[in-house]
C-alpha cells in the first residue's frame, strides 16, 4: 500500500499487486493499481484463483492482439501478439498512450475523439473496424479491431477498453495488387470465421466441433458427431490431411514430450450443398499427461475460401497481362527508378539484340546516352508520363537507334514511385 499525492494536493491510498504473466519471464508484468479509501482491505488476500490462471494464459498465446487501455488513454496490459505486431517490448508498451502505438498519424485526431466520447459514455462501440497501425520497423499494418469497455463495478462508469485486432496486412496486399492489375475486379474482404475442433484418435472421429462450422459447411456439429469427417472433405483432401496426421504423429514419437507439434494444411472441404470450400486447418497433438502418448488432435478451421479466390484471379490476370506483354509487337520495358532494366518483351529483346538472361545485368545507360536519359527522367517525373518522347538508343551490337517513348510512371501500394513502364 502507498499513498499518492495529486497534483491537486489530494492523496489516494492505493493497493498496487503485480504477478507476471508466465513464471520466469521478466518481460511479461502484469500490472494492476486499485484505488481504495483509507482503511479498505487490500484487494488480494490469498494467491489468484486457477481460473484467473488460465484466462491470462488463454490472452497470452492468443494468436490477435489483445490490450487494455485505461481511461487516460495510456496501455494498462498488452499480451504477446501485440508485442510481436508492434515490434516493442512488453515494458516498453505498459504505461504508454494508446494513440502513439497502435493509430498511425493520420488517423489519431480521429480516434481520440472517438476514444474520449467513448470514455464519457456518450459514443457506441462499433462491432468492428481497419486501420493502419504503425509499428517499431517503420511499416504499417492494416488491422481489424473489435473493443469493449471496462465499467467500474460500483459507479458503473467507463474505465477503459479492451482491443482485439488481427493482422489483415496480407488480405490487403492481395485486394491492392487485384485492383492495380485489373480495375474491373472487386475483391471483397473476406469475414474469417475459425471453428475449434478436436478428434479422437482411438474412434478416429471427431469429438466436438464449434457452431461456427455451420457458417462454413452448413454442417451442425450433432451432424458432424455422427458422420465422421471423410463426407466433409473432397477425396483428394482427406487423404493428404490423413497421410499428414499420420505423417506427424511418426514424427512426434522421437520428440520430447513437452514439445508442441502443429503442422496447418489448405485443403478443400464440401459443404451441405456439395459445394467445395477451402479452408485453412491447424492440427496439434493433444497428449495424455500421465503418459505423455498422444491421444488426440485439437485445432482450428479457418475459412480461407475468399482468398483462394483472389489468387486464382490475380494469378489469371497476372497470365493475361505476361500474354499481352510478350506478344505485342512493340517493344516494351519495365525500369526502375535507379535505371535497371527490370523486364523486357520480346520484341524489345529483338530490338535491342540482348538475350533474355542478359536483362539482370543491363541498365538504361547501356541503351542511351547521359544526358538523354536525365531529361527523360525529369520530364516523367514532373508530368507522369512521356509521349512521343525522342531518344537515340544503341543495340548491342553499337548500332544506333532513332525512336520515340511513350512511358508512365510505376507506382507500388503507397503511392511511391518505383519506376517507370512503357514502349
Amino acid at each position: 500500500a502507498a499513498t499518492l499525492s495529486h497534483k491537486d494536493g489530494r492523496q489516494t491510498v492505493v493497493t498496487v499487486a503485480a504477478r507476471r504473466l508466465q513464471p520466469g519471464d521478466q518481460s511479461s508484468p502484469a500490472l494492476h493499481v486499485f484505488e481504495l479509501p483509507p482503511g479498505s482491505p487490500a484487494p488480494f488476500t490469498s494467491p489468484p484463483p486457477a481460473a484467473d490462471m488460465l484466462l491470462l494464459a488463454c490472452v497470452e498465446t492468443a494468436e490477435t492482439a489483445i490490450a487494455v487501455i485505461g481511461r487516460t488513454g495510456r496501455v494498462a496490459m498488452a499480451n504477446r501478439k501485440c508485442c510481436d505486431l508492434l515490434g516493442y517490448e512488453r515494458l516498453d508498451i505498459i504505461g504508454s498512450p494508446w494513440l502513439s502505438l497502435f493509430v498511425a498519424t493520420g488517423h489519431r485526431q480521429l480516434a481520440a475523439g472517438y476514444f474520449q466520447r467513448l470514455i464519457a459514455g456518450s459514443a457506441r462501440l462499433e462491432d468492428s473496424y481497419e486501420a493502419p497501425m504503425p509499428t517499431r520497423g517503420g511499416m504499417k499494418r492494416v488491422m481489424r479491431w473489435n473493443a469493449t469497455t471496462l465499467t467500474d463495478e460500483g459507479s458503473r462508469r467507463v474505465v477503459g477498453m479492451v482491443v482485439c485486432g488481427s493482422d489483415i496486412t496480407e488480405q490487403k496486399r492481395v485486394a491492392e495488387a487485384l485492383e492495380d492489375m485489373e480495375r474491373r475486379y472487386r475483391l471483397v474482404s473476406d469475414n474469417v470465421t475459425d471453428v475449434v475442433w478436436t478428434y479422437d484418435l482411438a474412434s478416429r472421429k471427431v469429438t466436438f466441433a464449434g457452431q461456427a462450422i455451420a457458417q462454413i459447411i452448413g454442417f451442425t456439429n450433432e451432424e458432424i458427431l455422427e458422420i465422421g469427417p471423410r463426407p466433409l472433405f473432397a477425396p483428394h483432401s482427406y487423404d493428404v490431411g490423413m497421410n499428414e496426421m499420420e505423417r506427424h504423429l511418426r514424427l512426434d514419437a522421437s520428440m520430447p514430450k513437452d514439445h508442441p507439434h502443429s503442422w496447418t494444411l489448405e485443403l478443400e472441404q464440401v459443404n451441405k450443398n456439395g459445394d467445395v470450400v477451402w479452408v485453412e486447418v491447424t492440427s496439434r497433438i493433444v497428449r495424455d499427461p500421465l503418459s505423455g502418448r498422444p491421444v488426440g488432435l485439437t485445432g482450428v478451421t479457418r475459412d480461407i475460401t475468399g482468398r483462394k479466390k483472389a489468387e486464382l484471379v490475380l494469378q489469371e490476370s497476372e497470365r493475361r497481362y505476361r500474354t499481352l506483354f510478350e506478344n505485342s509487337m512493340d517493344a516494351i520495358c519495365i525500369i526502375s527508378r535507379d535505371g535497371r532494366i527490370v523486364d523486357m518483351n520480346r520484341s524489345a529483346l529483338d530490338m535491342f539484340g540482348y538475350p533474355r538472361e542478359s536483362l539482370t545485368k543491363l541498365n538504361i545507360d547501356d541503351l542511351a546516352r547521359g544526358p538523354e536519359v536525365a531529361r527523360f527522367k525529369e520530364e516523367i517525373e514532373q508530368r507522369g508520363f512521356v509521349r512521343n518522347f525522342p531518344m537515340t538508343l544503341r543495340r548491342v551490337d553499337g548500332a544506333i537507334l532513332d525512336c520515340v517513348l511513350t512511358f508512365g510512371l510505376r507506382r507500388d501500394g503507397s503511392a511511391s514511385i518505383t519506376g517507370y513502364e512503357g514502349s
